[in-house]
């Protein structure tokens, strides 16, 4: 039996996982986008330190909008 090469076919696509508040997810272009202000030494310490970012500004804004904040604007 002659076996397929499949290249990177096992490989998902990003090797970072999914992250989540609650039940919504930060998609991954957004945070790639935010990388751009975490510089670091290693991608995954950047991705992290931009996830960390997108976490805490989704968290703000459930919380000023349970405040209804979004309303003095």
């Amino acid at each position: 039996m002659q076996l397929i090469p499949v290249g990177e076919a096992e490989q998902p696509r990003n090797r970072f996982p999914p992250v989540y508040v609650g039940d919504t997810l930060i998609p991954e272009d957004d945070i790639a986008r935010e990388m751009q202000h975490h510089p670091a030494a290693e991608l995954a310490e950047a991705w992290h330190h931009a996830a960390v970012s997108l976490v805490i500004r989704e968290l703000l804004l459930r919380q000023a909008t349970l405040l209804r904040l979004d309303d003095i604007a």
